[in-house]
């Protein structure tokens, strides 16, 4: 069999690359993942918070709007969503239930991707099915920027998560363990 599988321990999916062709898919034909022809060297598989995104750079029109906020560079995402005419991304949801915000916080330049997601109407405080909202996990991975960004845009630090901790809670219990925490730093700031 010429497909090389990663099975996702946290999902029945899994994504293939045919290796005699070069072709990525996923095995749940979702529209963001359709078949699409790339190198093997712009092909990688990145892990964000649950959800597998399989990343290329070949081509726009095979990116989730997920992958397009995680990764894209300022202009290029404003290119990206200019050309999707009837992408509702208040509405997007990926992964175990998240919005572009979850995505967001992973980008390079998270302050711009995150404020592009909430111009378009992306909840700051959208709940995924752990009852996690963006703002938990930048903390939770110590994301300075984009919890800077997050708390300037209004996010709340009061949202509790499925283990009943709000991102305050999360902080103070971190900073007793890690004083230098930088994001818990700056959510306990006054």
């Amino acid at each position: 069999m010429p497909y090389g599988f990663l099975r996702l321990s946290t999902s029945s999916s899994y994504f293939a690359r045919d290796k005699s062709n070069d072709t990525c898919f996923d095995n749940k034909g979702y529209n963001e993942l359709d078949v699409y022809t790339c190198t093997a060297q712009q092909n990688m598989l990145k892990y964000i918070f649950g959800a597998a995104f399989l990343l290329s750079s070949c081509g726009g029109d095979g990116l989730s709007l997920a992958e397009a906020f995680a990764t894209m560079s300022p202009s290029e995402l404003s290119r990206f969503i200019a050309s999707k005419e009837s992408v509702d991304i208040a509405n997007y949801r990926f992964g175990r239930n998240q919005n572009v915000v979850h995505a967001a916080i992973n980008n390079k330049n998270s302050a711009n991707a995150i404020s592009l997601a909430f111009e378009n109407g992306s909840d700051l405080d959208h709940l995924d099915n752990d009852r996690r909202t963006p703002l938990h996990h930048a903390i939770d991975a110590n994301l300075l920027e984009a919890t800077q960004t997050l708390l300037a845009l209004g996010a709340s630090t009061s949202i509790e998560n499925e283990a009943g901790f709000s991102p305050t809670d999360f902080c103070e219990l971190v900073l007793r363990s890690d004083p230098m925490h930088a994001a818990c730093r700056t959510v306990l700031s006054p």
